[in-house]
């Protein structure tokens, strides 16, 4: 088993508008790839984080898993779209994955 974490940081005063689009992102295609409640969730910076660094993490079966996913999103139109639309809200080259394997 495995955890996925997307890390993106909003640009300043965008965080908002990022979480808001994020969850649409959640409603919108997470259901496509089989991610829903039970198996993702989203979490912002605190202590010891940038306080606008939000993280999407997904726990799936294995890395195949992912990258199915992955291959799933591209293609998917909508969801190319909905990129476009985010990239104003956030820093660029910010986003990364990091995926860590359940103990």
């Amino acid at each position: 088993m495995i955890v996925a974490k997307w890390t993106i940081d909003a640009r300043f005063g965008h965080k908002d508008s990022v979480t808001e689009s994020l969850k649409g992102w959640l409603e919108q295609f997470g259901p496509k790839l089989g991610w829903n409640a039970d198996n993702t969730r989203m979490t912002a910076g605190s202590l010891g984080a940038n306080e606008s660094t939000i993280c999407c993490e997904v726990t799936l079966d294995s890395i195949h898993d992912l990258h199915k996913c992955f291959e799933t999103l591209q293609t998917m139109p909508d969801h190319h779209t909905w990129a476009k639309k985010l990239e104003p809200h956030v820093v660029s080259g910010s986003n990364a994955w990091t995926v860590y394997r359940v103990l």
